[in-house]
């Protein structure tokens, strides 16, 4: 039960904190760097549909890896399900900063660290994202007489 060896192998050097404050309002920049109003339109709605709470979807695709390169550390990721339980380290979501305008926002229910369950206000958003791009396009211009063109646009539900 004792520790007998010891080795780091990576010495990573520790910024200095002057400049690293991350925060917009803490930031002074030398040119304008405030976005302008982007506004999306869904006139027919979303075409997803939310029945009750169930949304269809993995937990897998909630992952965030927050890795560390180093060999010891290389395998593992942060799951929120993880080391801090899942939900405790999620927080409200914010209109038009965290999701767009044409988001719809959910709350979520988690287990406290005393075991009693704990609701937090419009912790998911779900929304349709389209930026203009195409998924596939396909031209058939061997028929006789005729050209056959679809294009199918690439949206994704985030």
């Amino acid at each position: 039960m004792k520790i007998i060896g010891y080795r780091d192998r990576v010495v990573v050097p520790v910024p200095k904190a002057d400049g690293t404050d991350y925060r917009e309002t803490a930031q002074k920049s030398t040119f304008d760097n405030h976005l302008k109003s982007i506004m999306i339109l869904q006139p027919d709605g979303p075409s997803f549909t939310v029945e009750g709470h169930t949304v269809r979807g993995f937990i897998s695709e909630l992952f965030v890896p927050y890795m560390d390169l180093t060999e010891e550390w290389y395998y593992r990721t942060f799951l929120d399900a993880g080391e801090y339980g899942f939900g405790q380290s999620a927080v409200p979501l914010q209109p038009l900063r965290d999701c767009p305008e044409n988001a719809m926002f959910l709350d979520g229910y988690f287990t406290a660290q005393d075991g009693t369950p704990a609701k937090i206000s419009n912790v998911f958003c779900l929304f349709e994202r389209y930026a203009g791009d195409i998924m596939w396009r396909h031209t058939e211009a061997a028929l006789p007489g005729d050209v056959v063109t679809e294009v199918r646009p690439d949206v994704s539900l985030v």
